[in-house]
């Protein structure tokens, strides 16, 4: 079991996943309930349960209704943590079970993995974007079933983020950056609010990134409905890209005119 914080190799028993300090993995953010999910393994079989937790489990995008088993490379979205179940192909390994054999701890519970042998974790450009990918199918779940406020809620911590990230300096993939972007637009048309709009602007200033042209066709058609985006941000962000022009491609340039019509549309 590999997750962003670390991995564990489980035996047979049971891992409790949640807030709280007694549980064998804790994930201390608010998206996460106190007792969120427990994961059994019993013989050869390997499953998680939900234990009634507000936020839900997902697994391949769906919430499972309490008990789903698990299947080699399945990814479990719980809050905003993605944690990946893989088999240890080692020597010593059973044919049944998840990974290599070690005592089980007298109380049932994962005996932490040396970090040498340890199925190492997918690249964290594929990951972080993969992972914002699952939220974001999950909010547009909420928002398609009429639960608009939901999706908002499980979205906007994840783009607050991000954009902390981006203006601390932090590396943004290009991918991250354009899911990102499409998310916060959804947020922007479920809550009404134009602010989200802006969102878009910022991240893309802090990343220092041309638009692309999905971006600005969206950011055009929400303006109709939600109002004007902030003008003096746009062309804060139109002129921080005006030194690199020459270095863009005719394509970024081409973007670059087409925000330019977006700012002076409303001037």
């Amino acid at each position: 079991m590999v997750w962003r914080g670390g991995q564990y190799e489980l035996t047979e028993g049971s891992l409790l996943i949640g807030r709280c300090q007694e549980c064998d993995l804790m994930l201390n953010e608010p998206l996460v309930s106190r007792l969120h999910a427990r994961v059994r393994v019993e013989g050869d079989r390997v499953g998680i349960e939900d234990l009634h937790s507000t936020n839900g489990v997902y697994l391949r995008g769906e919430r499972i209704a309490h008990y789903a088993t698990l299947r080699e490379g399945d990814r479990v979205l719980i809050g905003d943590h993605e944690i990946a179940f893989f088999r240890l192909l080692d020597e010593a390994a059973p044919e049944s079970g998840v990974g290599a054999a070690q005592p089980a701890r007298g109380d049932g519970r994962a005996t932490p993995v040396d970090t040498d042998v340890a199925v190492p974790a997918p690249p964290p450009t594929t990951t972080r974007a993969a992972a914002m990918e699952v939220i974001g199918n999950v909010a547009r779940g909420f928002a398609r079933e009429g639960r608009a406020e939901e999706a908002a809620r499980v979205l906007i911590p994840h783009l607050k983020r991000i954009l902390r990230g981006a203006s601390s300096g932090l590396e943004v993939p290009e991918p991250l950056n354009e899911r990102a972007s499409q998310y916060a637009m959804d947020v922007a048309v479920w809550t009404a609010n134009a602010a989200w709009l802006d969102y878009v602007v910022e991240l893309h200033v802090a990343t220092r990134r041309v638009m692309s042209h999905s971006a600005i066709l969206a950011v055009q058609r929400a303006e109709r409905w939600l109002g004007a985006i902030d003008r003096v941000l746009l062309q804060y962000y139109i002129e921080s890209c005006a030194p690199r022009a020459a270095s863009l491609s005719d394509d970024e340039q081409l973007r670059l005119r087409l925000l330019e019509r977006l700012l002076n549309a409303a001037l």
